[in-house]
């Protein structure tokens, strides 16, 4: 299973994994994979870059604290779901295998529908990725 996964702060928020009452109009769930050693793409704007001197909890201006994807699956709300399910994902060798196991833990928990956004990859590891109940 995937060790850590960053949340939104307004996800982690709902989860009650960061301080601030329930925002019951956050509808949206957003994950973001992780890798210790940030994202190859390597972007000179973004603060998920192996380069990058910002810090890297950050993204668009968001805070995306991480945590343990097993404390995210333990705080996943129960009849409250989130209507939607946004992976976002960093560029490394495994990230298809990291998003597969993320959709497939989220799909236990929700019904929700799972979209992903992805640096291009092959037909075969869309497939997959759609296969692990993604839309």
């Amino acid at each position: 299973m995937v060790e850590k996964v960053r949340l939104s702060v307004g996800t982690a928020m709902r989860l009650g994994l960061a301080p601030s009452g329930d925002d019951t109009f956050f509808t949206t769930a957003f994950l973001m994979t992780y890798h210790p050693s940030g994202c190859n793409a390597n972007c000179a704007f973004c603060p998920q870059a192996q380069e990058s001197s910002s810090s890297s909890d950050r993204l668009s201006r968001l805070s995306w604290p991480e945590f343990p994807m097993q404390d995210v699956m333990d705080r996943w709300p129960t009849g409250k779901d989130f209507e939607r399910v946004c992976i976002q994902t960093l560029c490394y060798d495994g990230v298809v295998d990291d998003v597969i196991d993320i959709a497939e833990n989220v799909r236990k928990v929700s019904d929700a529908p799972i979209s992903t956004a992805i640096h291009p990859v092959s037909k075969q590891e869309m497939q997959r990725i759609k296969d692990a109940g993604t839309t």
